[in-house]
């Protein structure tokens, strides 16, 4: 079928690339390729070069659209769902916390793992702290800090 060897991308439909050169990544390529500005540019196909090996093999020239990669993450409306902080939330914290690390002194608030250890497993005593993981529990508390404090304080 043929086919000219250019000396830079324009208005070229395919690049062929050696993956044994430091530095040539077929995906980052693509990628670059595909949200490129000029939207010309996002129509070039990025091939390595056992590709032309194939089409030969195969006795035919074909491009496989390539899937389409989701966004990470949980669509909108679907998936997880935040669950908001109640005032027995935060009363549960701060009872906790005043029984625990009753000096904020002594530190360990803001510790992940205080918030990991805490307990779930008690029915009817610990069950509010399955509500929230535990990143969402030291979060919770470190922008709540000054108001948690002062609440853990009253109940000391």
């Amino acid at each position: 079928n043929g086919g000219d060897v250019l000396d830079d991308d324009d208005g070229v439909e395919i690049i062929l690339i050696d993956p044994t050169t430091a530095g040539t990544s077929q995906r980052y390529l693509q990628d670059a390729y595909d949200s490129h500005p000029d939207i010309k540019k996002r129509q070039i196909w990025i091939k390595e070069i056992s590709f032309v090996d194939e089409c030969i093999e195969q006795g035919f020239f074909h491009l496989e659209p390539p899937l389409k990669r989701a966004m990470p993450g949980f669509p909108p409306g679907r998936g997880f769902a935040r669950i908001a902080y109640t005032h027995e939330d935060d009363e549960n914290l701060c009872k906790h916390l005043a029984r625990t690390l009753p000096n904020p002194a002594s530190g360990g608030r803001q510790s992940l793992n205080f918030y990991k250890k805490l307990p779930k497993c008690v029915k009817g005593v610990y069950e509010w702290t399955s509500r929230h993981t535990a990143q969402s529990w030291r979060e919770h508390y470190k922008k709540n800090q000054a108001r948690l404090d002062s609440r853990i304080a009253e109940i000391v």
